[in-house]
């Protein structure tokens, strides 16, 4: 016999759990999710992201359009997702001289075919970060080295796909996890036609998606206007790694100027205002050091 409901309950409407706007712009990466879409029956209807059409201020005056990958180049409708080296080709395992069924496929290459560049100056630093990525390709792990963030992918060879409605899920370490963002495909190109973000020589579509969403990150903590490594924590969204700043600090300070200026008494106003930072060394003299230099 089925439990008799609460009368008091009567009426109520069931509470639903309140998404942050952290998890509603950015919700955490579910492998599920990604290779539902990715089998998800496509709509032929483009797709617009919101935010989609957004760039810093210096490239503002140099946007000519929004153009789609197919119509980047002239008679090339399908450029690819990224070109990489052929590896060696490596000893396969066999047994009785026959390949051995079921053993582990050789990984895939990491060697890019191709040079990265900036549409605009102001995405230079960008290509720097994606190059530091580049350099430590060994230590990241299957599935977090730049392209590889990039889905929809095929679920039988983890191939690239190129949905038909130019939706793109990346995969982005945001607030200490891994998270989706989610972009359209629309690149900002100026009045030659070349796109304004990062490229790729040959035409590539990883670092033109992977410059939307990040972007769209800047967009999100409104540091759309900066454009340095150490401004914008790119390092740790591509690899989850803490990123740190290592800037030259002050090394000393030098007073110079005629005699009798008081160049002595600011000396040692500065060293006993400022003992922590502040010392008195001496340049040139045949004694010997003071305690106090």
């Amino acid at each position: 016999m089925a439990p008799k409901a609460d009368p008091r309950n009567k009426g109520k409407v069931e509470a639903v759990p309140k998404l942050s706007l952290l998890e509603s712009t950015f919700p955490i990466w579910s492998e599920v999710t990604a290779a539902n879409a990715a089998t998800a029956k496509e709509t032929p209807d483009k797709f617009d992201d919101p935010v989609g059409l957004m760039l810093p201020p210096a490239a503002q005056p140099f946007l000519d359009a929004w153009k789609r990958p197919e119509e980047l180049v002239q008679n090339v409708p399908n450029l690819p997702v990224v070109l990489t080296q052929p590896l060696p080709a490596p000893a396969t395992e066999q047994k009785d001289g026959k390949a051995i069924k079921g053993a582990a496929p050789p990984p895939a290459s990491r060697e890019l075919d191709g040079k990265l560049w900036a549409g605009h100056n102001c995405f230079e630093w960008l290509v720097s970060v994606f190059t530091s990525v580049m350099s430590a390709h060994k230590a990241l792990p299957q599935g977090d080295y730049l392209w590889e963030l990039i889905h929809p992918k095929d679920p039988k060879d983890g191939t690239h796909m190129r949905p038909a409605s130019g939706k793109y899920r990346v995969r982005l370490f945001i607030m200490d996890t891994w998270r989706t963002v989610v972009i359209d495909d629309r690149i900002p190109v100026d009045l030659f036609g070349r796109p304004l973000l990062v490229g790729s020589r040959p035409l590539q579509l990883w670092p033109l998606l992977l410059s939307k969403a990040v972007l769209k990150v800047m967009v999100a903590m409104r540091v759309l206007d900066l454009a340095l490594p150490h401004q914008v924590p790119a390092f740790q969204l591509l690899t989850g790694w803490p990123q740190e700043d290592l800037l030259d600090p002050l090394s000393g300070v030098q007073l110079a100027g005629p005699s009798a200026v008081g160049r002595a008494s600011l000396t040692q106003r500065l060293v006993s205002e400022f003992p922590d930072k502040f010392g008195v060394t001496v340049s040139h003299t045949t004694r010997r050091p003071r305690e106090h230099e």
